[in-house]
């Protein structure tokens, strides 16, 4: 969808790492997990949004305008792209007050230019695993080879008969929003993961 481009500048976050405007109160958002996503089968009651390909010059606070600009938004969070001096782009999350909101949200702004980058807005899923455990020390396992149907959800489901899975992760391409056909599951004890990929 074309629209005027949108400037790219802004105050930037407070310190909670979110913004959210100032005459509500600051919702604490951990990650997108924590944003009211869904998972892939409960996308008609998802008050959040996934905003992908954002230029690094977008604040938190630019988006939060933009979205504000079709309904209003409860809080947004920006995660920065660690691959950001290779040419990454950044994501984000926008949450509504409710799904009608939302939806009209994604119809109206998925590619929206902002600053230089057209952005991808689509349903924020959660992943089926357990909320942020530290998998650093597990065991990971590579699985190639799958589907496009194939998410975090049904990829953990597929590996859940082993009592130590600890994380189960789709890569996406950000660009296409597509899967890129391969993951990641982990495993907190190594004869799970060895007994995995036999």
């Amino acid at each position: 969808m074309e629209g005027p481009p949108v400037s790219a500048t802004g105050n930037g976050a407070p310190a909670n790492g979110m913004y959210a405007p100032q005459q509500q109160s600051p919702v604490a958002m951990g990650g997108p997990t924590q944003f009211g996503g869904v998972g892939a089968d409960d996308a008609s009651t998802s008050k959040s949004l996934y905003v992908g390909n954002l230029d690094p010059q977008v604040t938190e606070q630019v988006l939060f305008e933009v979205f504000a600009t079709v309904r209003p938004v409860m809080a947004v969070k920006i995660i920065v792209d660690k691959r950001q001096a290779q040419g990454g782009l950044n994501y984000g999350f926008v949450e509504f007050a409710n799904h009608q909101d939302a939806e009209v949200a994604l119809q109206n702004l998925n590619g929206r230019r902002i600053g230089e980058s057209e952005i991808r807005v689509n349903w924020a899923y959660t992943s089926g695993t357990q909320a942020h455990e530290d998998t650093s020390t597990h065991f990971p396992v590579f699985v190639g080879d799958l589907s496009s149907e194939v998410n975090d959800q049904v990829l953990g489901k597929a590996f859940s008969v082993f009592p130590t899975m600890s994380d189960a992760r789709v890569m996406w391409d950000m660009t296409s929003g597509k899967s890129r056909g391969y993951g990641f599951v982990s495993f907190r004890d190594r004869s799970d993961a060895e007994k995995a990929i036999t």
